[in-house]
């Protein structure tokens, strides 16, 4: 692998329509990375990016309500994917924060850290 793209999209709501849009763009830059920062407010978030993003894998961290909060938006809502074709080994940083994503992306010949956060900001 000569090179790679990441994408990051904070996409305020995650329609059909930005779905679409998001892979149109993927597609177009030959996107490997993508990630996105949202509430997410779907009952199932894994199935969701697995219907819909079919040629990524994806590590996603569900919107948190807290304890006892049963109405109102979920806060935070991160989701890192990668296009299943790549063969890197990736590893998940174990956070205890809702807030905070990670994974360790190993390369032929670098590592990168890849890290998602949501605004600490309530």
């Amino acid at each position: 692998m000569d090179s790679t793209t990441f994408m990051s999209f904070n996409s305020t709501g995650l329609d059909s329509v930005k779905v679409r849009f998001s892979i149109d763009i993927c597609n177009t830059f030959n996107v490997d990375f993508l990630a996105f920062q949202e509430h997410f407010k779907f009952v199932n978030v894994d199935k969701y990016f697995k219907k819909n993003f079919s040629e990524f894998s994806s590590y996603v961290i569900p919107g948190y309500r807290y304890p006892g909060q049963v109405t109102g938006r979920a806060r935070a809502g991160l989701a890192q994917l990668c296009k299943r074709n790549i063969d890197i080994k990736r590893t998940r940083v174990p956070t205890s924060n809702f807030r905070l994503q990670a994974q360790v992306l190993e390369f032929p010949t670098s590592r990168i850290l890849w890290i998602r956060s949501y605004s600490v900001v309530s």
